[in-house]
């Protein structure tokens, strides 16, 4: 079994605009619903039930990874990326794979969303790229990507979205990130890429001089739920990820489905890694047994072995 994203856990403080952007204008499919409070979530977040008011999973129809499960909070903190620079270290984009990204860019600025810069265009690996960025809610960074290659995307929606194909968390030491998913997740490598240069500086608001160190991890035969890490070498932000934790909103957990969980136990046993012990779990992305821990970079990860899943 692939090792991949199965859902990440997004903090949001009004589901209205969650739907009409994801499933409305991407063409998401809801999966999985639940209105009112929600016992065992609240106490695995370190919540009373009362806090949790809804939740909502959406999926692109056909992908079993990569989806994304909202959780509305009857009293929201702040977003998780308030105020963060370029820089600064937290889960900084979700990737939407797209065809036709004009058309697509069309209908969500009609609907209000501000994008951060025109349709840019490059290459990587002799395939060229089209991509975009806009704010969604609860300060979300969503970018548009266009892989001009016929068969890239081979499940969408109805609207020509792919989601959730990757999570972009920005790390203070990449090398020793990608060697923890690799060895306790067993992630592969699908691509590693250094970039630098005023063109990416002015792109990215980088300071002068800053490398873009790049690693893609999952399966190169599955776009949905990979996970990429970033490092911007000669340029230090600020960590942000002890701020992902309820009732905050935004990017909140990244659940990760692996076929043993007594292999990640003695892993982490042996590397000495702090983690929570492995229990039975239910919440409304998956039913099965649960250990929660960080990654180096403090990314809050649950990961299960699954029993059933919506």
């Amino acid at each position: 079994m692939d090792t991949h994203i199965s859902y990440i856990s997004i903090g949001v403080a009004d589901l209205a605009p969650v739907r009409r952007l994801w499933v409305d204008l991407l063409g998401l499919h809801c999966v999985a619903s639940h209105q009112g409070a929600d016992v065992e979530l609240a106490a695995l977040w370190g919540l009373d039930s009362t806090d949790i008011s809804a939740q909502l999973v959406v999926a692109t129809p056909g992908a079993k990874q990569g989806r994304l499960h909202f959780v509305e909070l009857s009293q929201p903190g702040l977003p998780v990326r308030h105020g963060a620079a370029t820089i600064d270290c937290c889960a900084k984009n979700i990737d939407v794979n797209c065809v036709d990204i004009d058309q697509v860019v069309q209908r969500l600025k009609k609907a209000g969303f501000v994008f951060r810069s025109p349709v840019a265009q490059y290459e990587l690996d002799g395939v060229q790229i089209r991509e975009v960025q806009f704010a969604a809610h609860d300060e979300l960074n969503v970018v548009l990507i266009e892989v001009l290659s016929a068969d890239y995307l081979r499940v969408m929606s109805a609207e020509g979205c792919a989601a959730v194909t990757s999570v972009v968390s920005i790390v203070p030491d990449v090398v020793r990130e990608v060697e923890f998913f690799q060895s306790v997740l067993r992630l592969p490598q699908a691509l590693h890429h250094q970039l630098a240069g005023p063109g990416l500086e002015a792109a990215a608001g980088l300071p002068a001089g800053t490398t873009l160190d790049l690693f893609l991890l999952g399966s190169p035969d599955n776009i949905f739920g990979r996970v990429e890490l970033i490092q911007y070498i000669g340029a230090a932000g600020q960590n942000l990820f002890p701020r992902a934790r309820p009732p905050a909103t935004g990017i909140l957990k990244f659940g990760i489905e692996v076929s043993s969980l007594a292999r990640v136990e003695a892993v982490l046993d042996g590397l000495g890694w702090p983690s929570a012990s492995s229990r039975p779990f239910s919440i409304l992305p998956a039913v099965g047994r649960m250990l929660e821990c960080a990654s180096p970079a403090g990314i809050p990860l649950q990961i299960f072995a699954i029993e059933s899943q919506v």
